[in-house]
């Protein structure tokens, strides 16, 4: 796999890395725990359980049950919708990747055999962090519109918004919570329609 570091490997590979890790193994996880979540850190639970890696593990939004935990990795933010592998770490637990995510390439490359298939369970409840950035000429009224659409017309939570304008230009970034990329596109089509916007684009790297 030494490969992948001169680019003679590319994300194909990883789907041909997951068939071929089909042995089944005994692992220990923890619960997931959101970003905004109330709850503490719970310990980590003796529970173990087998995982077929033939089948892909599936990424349910109620991760009460210790065995069916995962935690989201800050480099890529996957969020429901998007194509994620998972990598089953040395102590047990699986952090979740885009697989096109720089990370999860020198993990192909370095571990592939700890590269899983997942999937994701439809989310209702839980929501994840995303971040949008944004660039158009500044008017007034304009950030109205937008923050507008996203809690009124969207219901969408935001955390952080960061705008600065310079010679009638601005620039921006909103931090919200989503369910799925649809959610996402959604809104990012919406924005993009404004008026004075010239480009809205999700980012993938705020860790």
């Amino acid at each position: 796999m030494v490969g992948i570091g001169i680019g003679k490997i590319n994300t194909d590979d990883l789907k041909k890395v997951l068939k071929k890790n089909s042995s089944i193994n005994v692992v220990r996880y923890w619960d997931l725990k959101f970003i905004g979540a109330k709850r503490d850190k719970k310990e980590e639970s003796g529970q173990q359980l087998k995982i077929d890696k033939k089948v892909p593990f599936l990424l349910r939004e109620n991760v009460e049950n210790a065995g069916q935990s995962y935690s989201i990795a800050k480099c890529c933010n996957p969020i429901p919708g998007d194509e994620v592998v998972g990598y089953h770490t040395a102590d047990g637990s699986i952090v979740i990747h885009k697989p096109k995510c720089p990370e999860a390439i020198r993990i192909m490359s370095n571990e592939g055999d700890r590269i899983i298939a997942v999937k994701w369970a439809i989310h209702k409840l839980n929501s994840f962090l995303a971040r949008i950035s944004m660039s158009g000429i500044d008017r007034m009224g304009l950030v109205n519109e937008i923050t507008n659409i996203i809690s009124s017309e969207l219901k969408v939570n935001m955390t952080r918004i960061n705008i600065t304008v310079q010679s009638g230009i601005f620039e921006g970034t909103i931090d919200l919570y989503i369910h799925h990329t649809k959610d996402l596109n959604n809104l990012i089509m919406k924005i993009s329609n404004i008026y004075g916007i010239e480009s809205v684009r999700r980012v993938e790297d705020f860790s």
